[in-house]
């Protein structure tokens, strides 16, 4: 917030006389003109000016200047004359019928109410930014609840009508854009709802073609609005939706290919264009996931593998480590790298067990362990070890939204821990938890990912894989065993007493025990170096955010279908 209270100072500045009314869209072409006289030419990322995203920090003008001196004076700095005057004498219009009553942190119940009211005022602008900001705060709250996804379709649908009908259309930019945050708010609703649905294929595509058309919509608007990048990776959304509708692996290839090569050769906006055309995070990361969906599912797939080939020549990994690079410096960018970085750190484990394993098939020398009805040939436990070492026990919690990726990958390391200890002799170190229970949550994660992933193009071969995971489980745990587990899992979710050991206490006490144990050394070591704190604080920022997660019902903000 700060570089808005630098920006908004700046423009202060520079006029000589109090001003009067000054709207949120004046406030937003003040901040144009200090991105393209301030932070442009020095190389900075430009602050976004429309006037949805300042409704998004600011209730009102005059919270915004408010905001401002307050700031100016916590750091000592000197006020504008004409800040000074403007906010000494800010009164409210009494009676002002569109006096804002509510901010983007308001409940849904405010936005409703504040909606009506601008319908009955006929405030177009004013409802189609309610009707967005509310489908927003629907879709985030929703939960799996069809009726609420629904509602919010329903009044996304309903904002972009009233900017389609609307007289001033022609003529505002605001309101086209509006509108078109209205189309990618009713597209993200058709998403969900198609995942409500995911196991009646009928609806399913029903609400795929509405993802395809809004997402159509949402690019023309982008391109009148001289939207490059916005409008190509809408269309890319919508080209997905299509594909999976046709239940194309092919065509879903190529648009990953050919959206990628957009993104990495689209530096910075051009002449005439929006200097916040900038392509959005969360599109960024399901480009990403997206990409190595169909690493994982292709890559050495006997009947697949050739697709990556001729789309990817130089292998998909490569592109994900360029792609990396378009997140911005601040913390969300720098929390999306990581995530990325997770992705390529569990794919590289990932092949070089699968190597190792076929290694091992073909070795007559190598182990031969009996495990209950199966007998299995297996690896160097060296060399497995060697395999997942890499492998930060948090790296999982940085994969879990896809869930397919997350329970391969879960259960290609599972399988190989149970593989190293079950091999005797060994001095490697143990895990401070059974591979049984790391295959029985596994092979949980691996019935979820089934439950919850569409069976569609890329999707379909990836769950292939995951299936035949769940087959090297379930040599490795008999399904005794595996309920064995289960049930003392669940014992142990109420075992809080003191005459329970550590081990089988509920999760919550372990955790709170470990902590304060981890806290009081940390309180009584030596101080540690910034490189010592750093892979410490990252594994508790993924931590704190698995389990805040985990804790809401939303599902996650993606829009990829």
């Amino acid at each position: 917030m700060n570089d808005y209270f630098e920006a908004i100072a700046w423009c202060m500045d520079r006029i000589s006389a109090p001003q009067r009314g000054v709207s949120m869209r004046e406030l937003g072409e003040w901040i144009t003109t200090y991105n393209e006289e301030v932070r442009t030419p020095k190389g900075e990322t430009p602050l976004a000016h429309s006037r949805a995203s300042l409704y998004r920090k600011f209730s009102s003008v005059d919270e915004a200047l408010e905001r401002t001196r307050s700031y100016l004076a916590s750091r000592e700095h000197p006020i504008p004359s004409a800040l000074e005057s403007y906010v000494i004498t800010a009164k409210k219009t009494v009676g002002d019928p569109y006096t804002r009553v509510w901010n983007t942190d308001s409940s849904s119940e405010v936005l409703e109410r504040a909606l009506e009211r601008a319908q009955r005022y006929g405030d177009d602008a004013e409802q189609v930014i309610l009707a967005q900001h509310l489908a927003e705060k629907l879709l985030r709250n929703s939960g799996p609840s069809d009726k609420v996804l629904s509602r919010a379709y329903k009044v996304a649908e309903s904002g972009y009508k009233v900017a389609a009908n609307s007289p001033s259309r022609s003529r505002s930019k605001r309101l086209r854009h509006e509108q078109m945050l209205c189309a990618r708010a009713a597209a993200w609703a058709a998403v969900r709802r198609s995942r409500v649905y995911i196991d009646n294929p009928d609806k399913t595509d029903r609400f795929l073609h509405l993802v395809e058309t809004w997402k159509r919509r949402e690019a023309e608007l982008a391109s009148t609005l001289a939207l490059p990048v916005t409008a190509t990776v809408s269309r890319f959304h919508a080209d997905r939706a299509s594909a999976l509708i046709r239940d194309d692996r092919e065509e879903s290839i190529s648009n990953l290919r050919d959206i990628a090569q957009f993104l990495l050769t689209t530096r910075k906006p051009g002449p005439g264009t929006d200097a916040n055309d900038l392509v959005r995070y969360h599109d960024l990361t399901s480009i990403v996931q997206r990409l190595c969906a169909a690493d994982w599912a292709f890559s050495t797939h006997p009947s697949h593998q050739g697709l990556i080939e001729q789309y990817f020549p130089d292998g998909i990994p490569d592109v994900v480590k360029r792609l990396r690079h378009l997140y911005g410096d601040d913390e969300r960018g720098h929390d999306a790298r990581t995530d990325a970085q997770a992705l390529i750190t569990l794919k590289e484990m990932n092949d070089a067990l699968l190597k190792e394993y076929e290694n091992a098939s073909k070795n007559p020398s190598a182990a031969v362990v009996d495990v209950g009805d199966s007998t299995l040939r297996l690896p160097d436990a060296e060399r497995l070890y060697a395999a997942i070492s890499p492998v930060k026990a948090w790296t999982f919690f940085r994969v879990y939204e896809h869930s397919a990726l997350h329970a391969l990958a879960m259960a290609r390391y599972a399988v190989a821990v149970h593989d190293i200890d079950v091999q005797q002799d060994t001095t490697l170190p143990e895990l401070p938890i059974a591979a049984d229970r790391l295959l029985t949550a596994a092979r949980d994660f691996c019935r979820h990912a089934k439950k919850v992933t569409r069976p569609k193009a890329v999707d379909q071969t990836l769950l292939e894989r995951v299936s035949l995971a769940e087959t090297e489980i379930d040599k490795r745990l008999p399904a005794e065993h595996y309920e064995a587990v289960r049930q003392m899992r669940r014992d142990a979710a109420t075992n809080v007493g003191p005459d329970f050991r550590t081990g089988e206490r509920a999760f919550s006490v372990i955790a709170e025990n470990t902590l304060t144990s981890l806290v009081l050394k940390a309180l009584t070591s030596e101080r540690l170096e910034q490189e010592q704190v750093k892979p410490l604080a990252i594994a508790a920022q993924t931590i704190h955010r698995y389990l805040r997660d985990r804790q809401s019902d939303a599902s996650s903000e993606d829009i990829d279908p």
